[in-house]
């Protein structure tokens, strides 16, 4: 099929948006094919295998690498990960040297898929989905929505059509 037949993807970010200030963001991103490889719920709660244990001491140690950037909340879900990530501003750099969240989020998946195959996972299996979905905490009301969302994340999963 020729290039310009191909369906277009709808972009995930704002166009005109520098996701390098200083903001809180919640951050989801999938398993490929939303297979259920970081556990499994029993009874409103997640079982983190052995990959999801990765995910979880990988997200602890964001910090270490990336200074300015802090994990102020998230849940591993069978198939997915939210994330809320407060990221603060270097005053020693300029806007162009600062860290965007797209930069974290991919080594955040790119350290957990190379644990993983080191952990003798398939060396050719994708783990994760193609980007990330994100959305912009404009003030505290939202940022508190935002959280009690993700902590009734692992209650509210039986109500997901997509797990089923």
């Amino acid at each position: 099929m020729p290039e310009s037949n191909l369906p277009k993807r709808k972009p995930l970010r704002l166009a005109d948006f520098d996701y390098s200030l200083p903001r809180v963001y919640h951050v989801v991103f999938c398993c490929y094919a939303r297979k259920q490889w970081l556990g499994e719920m029993t009874n409103g709660s997640v079982h983190l295998s052995q990959m999801g244990k990765i995910l979880d001491q990988t997200i602890a140690g964001l910090p270490q690498s990336f200074p300015l950037c802090e994990v102020e909340h998230y849940v591993v879900m069978p198939n997915h990960v939210h994330l809320l990530i407060r990221l603060e501003d270097d005053d020693n750099k300029s806007p162009d040297e600062q860290v965007k969240l797209g930069t974290i989020v991919a080594a955040l998946k790119s350290r957990v898929a190379q644990a993983a195959r080191r952990k003798g996972g398939n060396v050719r299996i994708r783990i994760w989905q193609r980007g990330y979905y994100d959305t912009i905490i404009r003030n505290s009301a939202h940022y508190s929505a935002t959280w009690e969302y993700i902590e009734n994340n692992p209650v509210n999963w039986e109500q997901d059509p997509e797990n089923r």
